[in-house]
């Protein structure tokens, strides 16, 4: 698996934990991206460093297009910012 995939795979991650713990996160959490590590995880709508990158979960679901009210990960988003770290 290259570092594209790893990465995809990540924010993914990241992003189904929000969504399995909807009730935990405020809608303003972040995906936190560090550039050099391709390290993620889930932040507070508040944090911000100069060094790491910050995306909003919000921008990374789908919301549901029925009355199931479940939110499903946006696989185009999460792919397209996975992309900006690989742009050539």
């Amino acid at each position: 698996m290259d570092a594209y995939d790893q990465l995809v795979n990540r924010i993914i991650d990241a992003v189904v934990e929000f969504i399995a713990g909807e009730e935990l996160y405020d809608d303003d959490t972040q995906v936190e991206i560090n550039p050099k590590t391709f390290e993620v995880k889930l932040v507070d709508g508040d944090t911000d460093s100069d060094d790491l990158d910050y995306y909003s979960v919000m921008d990374l679901v789908n919301m549901p297009a029925d009355d199931s009210g479940e939110w499903s990960v946006d696989e185009d988003a999460v792919q397209s910012v996975a992309g900006e770290y690989f742009e050539d």
